[in-house]
């Protein structure tokens, strides 16, 4: 079953403060999104959202590479669950995305997309899908394939996992999205988001990326 946009709430934080209310017009007026702007300095919206799924964009123009990572090292430090951050105008010269997807980041917007890619960027995260280029995905997961979890730490983090758990990162591995695992499983789509909160928390992975690279690891 898949959510409404009535489940989302999209907050808009980071500098530009007049750009970010901007673009929160527009995502209200043209593509039916709740947005809501935060001014200042805030890098993570309230945690109390009224049981919604949050969407965090956060402005980068004209952000340093260092600037970036002390916020991003943050979010992995404070996340929770249902909140996905997105990076919006970012500089692409900045090659910051081998380091930002250890963060918890699902996504990001260049500084160069259109109106319709930033929406198209933010509905497949709202899918239950990343928002990066092929490229870096490949990349990030070479880079984790060349990683080894000890076998006695493995086999304790499978033994955590139950039956449907393990069903669901099957899937994941597969490439499947959210709605694709709730329909097969024949379950909703808010079920799925909780096997996976709870799977990212047993085998202790931030995102769905490294979630599949276990899972085609180790099970």
């Amino acid at each position: 079953m898949q959510e409404t946009k009535r489940d989302w709430l999209i907050y808009l934080l980071g500098p530009q403060e007049q750009e970010n209310r901007n673009l929160a017009a527009r995502l209200t007026q043209e593509a039916g999104l709740e947005c809501k702007v935060i001014p200042g300095d805030a890098w993570l919206p309230p945690k109390d959202t009224g049981g919604k799924q949050v969407i965090v964009l956060y402005n980068c123009q004209e952000q340093s590479y260092n600037a970036l990572m002390d916020k991003l090292e943050q979010n992995s430090a404070d996340h929770y669950d249902n909140c996905y951050l997105l990076l919006f105008n970012l500089d692409p010269n900045l090659h910051i995305e081998q380091d930002a997807l250890a963060c918890h980041l699902w996504g990001i917007l260049y500084d160069d997309y259109s109106f319709e890619r930033q929406v198209q960027g933010i509905r497949a995260v709202m899918d239950g899908e990343m928002w990066l280029p092929r490229k870096i995905l490949s990349s990030y997961l070479r880079e984790l394939r060349s990683s080894r979890h000890p076998e006695e730490e493995t086999n304790s983090k499978k033994s955590l996992l139950s039956k449907r758990e393990k069903e669901v990162l099957a899937l994941i591995a597969a490439g499947s999205t959210n709605e694709e695992i709730s329909d097969y499983l024949c379950i909703s789509n808010h079920t799925v988001k909780s096997h996976l909160y709870r799977i990212y928390r047993k085998i202790n992975v931030p995102n769905r990326l490294q979630a599949a690279l276990w899972s085609v690891k180790n099970l």
